[in-house]
């Protein structure tokens, strides 16, 4: 075993919750909602209703559903109640409590809250609890509603119960919709229902066509110039491009025919189209006749998921030093892309951090006239920035600024983007260069522009430490060389400098006055964030040689050097190309440590343990055993690993937590899976930690607790 204890500057919280951030950023959007469609046997006085599983994990989601077909022409509708993150129960009633034909209906379930569709389309959805009140012949008024960020113009507002606490039929209304919001409430047409407090869902998309993963949608809402009553000319909706009958929501919002209504499919229900009516209850006269109406529609491919586009709304450049001036930086000309080589540049309105010159301001930037220009005063690095606000999210993946002079260009840059759900902003990445700049952006998680090796023990000889040569490589296979300016720790011999190591020539070499183990450093700096897949060394002399390096990298953007890597086994005198692994943690050594005492409360005894690079064992891992130093001299720790369950390690009596038996590896490994075979039930621990040894922190991690062993038993156990 080689406990040690690195110098590593600790990452900041700051620079974690960025890094947080971007892993977020980088993995594909969840689903905000879907689509799908159930088939109705009756109403729910006569005892029929459904539950629907969700596809999809939400955290506050509402539905609203629609009937589709007209398979029975009496008056229907249908109520959505019990809604979860996961489910939510559906069911018909007709006005009048009886009985009805089986119906296919349609749902859409939306998270509540502002989203934006995959391809930059708005919708917005949400809930009210009320107890207002439309009943036939009265006027119309619902509570009002604002969106939370307003549409263009009037969106199609879809509306549903997603309640049942008046126990008998009960519909909604939309009313008044506009860019900004609308009115809602309840229907109760001419029914004479009770009125109790009800959650009535809404989801306000805005119109168009497109596609989502490759199907088209249809959004829509308005009226259509001819009365829309059952048995008049039905309201109808052309679509194409589908295979099968889509998923069709509708809703009615207008308030023309005072007696009330509400969307029902009309009898058409296909890949072509949809039709619907207004539909009237019958319980005061048996006329459904009705004016002409607004209907708000949704048309998804079956069972669609409703995903929320990439990207984020805000964006912006921060200077992460000073300018040359030491105080100014000015811009001729900023555009954020779309693309990597901006030819698809994003608009939207221009901000910054408010330290503009009144002559300079940020429009000037954006305005296309490189004879204008955005000019700051007192700049200190990263406190200054120059952005857009976009009217659809995006992923900026290019910037092409126009530098003025050079005297006013900061040299480096943060590429931030607005988190609306953390509320915070992240840096996406990190451009280095003075003058023009015409760079790709990449979404990043780490930020390294330097590369090291530290030496993690001393030499051979305690002393110097030598290189003939190094190469950083972009590939584990070395193929690629990367170039950069050297440095080094500042150990070197005046006659064996840094340069020496990175000049081809094997001949020349770095070597270093004597140092403990870790304080010693070899690297390079780029001028880009640049990633280290590979490296290559010549080692000099075998006295001269670190057999255990740290690989390391400096985070620009935590401003901190970070542990890559922890490589070992370098021979003297010979070449070596070693691929390079970005790690969270570093396991040397694996071990089982007693959780609880053995059944007889004194010896515990294992026939075999294999430690496994798979859950299934199929590929165990060979290694130095080692134990706690409680083992009887006849029942040592390597018993337990000789593939001989005829011999066994045993211990002498000692407390829960202190007796332990593991295996030292030659470097960093990982550890899938276990088997062990127990030996009589009275030796036996039956709960155990797997701990592994983190090189780099210097200390034991738990990485799983096992329980439930049956004596004389043979056990394999996959690791998560």
């Amino acid at each position: 075993m080689r406990p040690f204890t690195p110098f590593v500057r600790p990452l900041t919280a700051a620079a974690l919750t960025a890094a947080a951030g971007l892993a977020s950023a980088a993995h594909a959007a969840e689903p905000i909602g879907e689509t799908g469609r159930i088939t109705l046997g009756d109403t729910v006085d006569s005892g029929v209703s459904e539950t629907v599983t969700l596809r999809n994990s939400y955290t506050d989601p509402v539905v609203v559903a629609f009937i589709n077909t007209r398979n029975g022409d009496q008056s229907v509708q249908v109520r959505v109640s019990d809604v979860t993150g996961s489910s939510f129960v559906i069911f018909m009633e007709e006005p009048d409590g009886q009985g009805h034909n089986p119906e296919s209906v349609s749902y859409v379930v939306m998270e509540r809250g502002s989203h934006f569709l995959a391809d930059g389309r708005k919708v917005e959805a949400g809930s009210v609890d009320t107890a207002t009140t439309h009943r036939g012949a009265s006027g119309f008024a619902g509570d009002g509603v604002s969106f939370s960020a307003g549409f263009d113009g009037a969106p199609a507002v879809l509306h549903g119960l997603n309640s049942y606490a008046n126990g008998d039929f009960m519909a909604s209304m939309a009313t008044a919709v506009d860019a900004d919001g609308f009115e809602i409430g309840l229907e109760a047409a001419e029914t004479g229902a009770a009125a109790a407090v009800e959650t009535v869902a809404w989801i306000a998309f805005e119109p168009g066509e497109g596609t989502l993963d490759g199907s088209p949608y249809f959004i829509g809402a308005g009226a259509d110039g001819s009365n829309d009553g059952v048995g008049q000319g039905p309201h109808a909706i052309a679509f194409a491009g589908f295979d099968a009958a889509p998923d069709v929501i509708a809703s009615v919002l207008g308030t023309h025919g005072v007696d009330g209504a509400w969307a029902r499919g009309a009898g058409q229900f296909d890949a072509g189209g949809q039709t619907v009516y207004a539909e009237e209850d019958q319980i005061r006269d048996s006329e459904r006749g009705h004016a002409d109406e607004p209907i708000a529609y949704v048309a998804f491919a079956a069972d669609t998921d409703l995903v929320a586009a990439e990207g984020h709304l805000k964006w912006r450049l921060r200077n992460a030093a000073d300018p040359s001036s030491g105080g100014n930086w000015a811009i001729r000309d900023l555009a954020f892309c779309a693309d990597a080589a901006c030819a698809d540049p994003l608009s939207g309105v221009a901000f910054d951090s408010g330290n503009a010159f009144d002559w300079a301001p940020v429009d000037d930037a954006f305005d296309g006239d490189a004879g204008t220009f955005w000019k700051t005063h007192g700049v200190d690095p990263g406190n200054t920035y120059i952005g857009l606000e976009l009217d659809r999210p995006a992923v900026v993946q290019g910037i092409d600024l126009d530098a003025d002079n050079v005297v006013y260009t900061p040299g480096a840059y943060y590429v931030e983007y607005y988190d609306a759900d953390a509320a915070a902003w992240v840096v996406a990445d990190y451009l280095m260069g003075a003058g023009d700049l015409d760079a790709a952006v990449s979404l990043r998680e780490r930020f390294p522009t330097a590369w090291r090796l530290r030496n993690a023990v001393e030499s051979h000889n305690g002393s110097n430490w030598a290189l003939r040569e190094l190469t950083f490589c972009a590939d584990a296979a070395c193929a690629e060389g990367l170039s950069g300016a050297a440095f080094d720790s500042g150990h070197a011999f005046d006659w064996a400098p840094v340069e020496n190591a990175f000049d081809g020539d094997t001949g020349t070499f770095w070597k270093t006055t004597g140092s403990a183990a870790g304080e010693v450093y070899i690297g390079q700096s780029f001028d880009a964030v640049t990633e280290v897949g590979g490296l290559y060394l010549r080692t000099d002399n075998i006295v001269y040689t670190v057999d255990e390096v740290l690989v390391e990298y400096y985070d620009a953007v935590a401003e901190a050097w970070v542990t890559a890597d922890y490589l070992t086994g370098f021979d003297g005198s010979a070449d070596d190309t070693r691929a390079v692994t970005v790690r969270d943690r570093f396991p040397v050594s694996w071990r089982l440590r007693n959780a609880v005492e053995s059944h007889n409360g004194s010896n515990w005894a294992l026939r075999e343990l294999t430690f496994c690079a798979d859950a299934a064992c199929a590929e165990g891992l060979s290694g130095e055993a080692f134990d706690s130093g409680h083992a009887f001299d006849w029942a040592p720790v390597e018993q337990a690993f000789d593939g001989d369950s005829g011999t066994f390690w045993k211990t002498t009596g000692s407390a829960a937590g202190e007796v332990y038996l593991g295996q030292d590896f030659a470097g960093v490994t990982e550890v899938g899976g276990l088997y062990l075979r127990t030996d009589n039930i009275v030796y036996t621990v039956d709960e155990v930690l797997v701990e592994y040894y983190d090189i780099v922190s210097g200390g034991w991690v738990t990485a799983a607790s096992l329980a439930g062993f049956a004596g004389s038993a043979d056990h394999t156990i996959g690791l998560d």
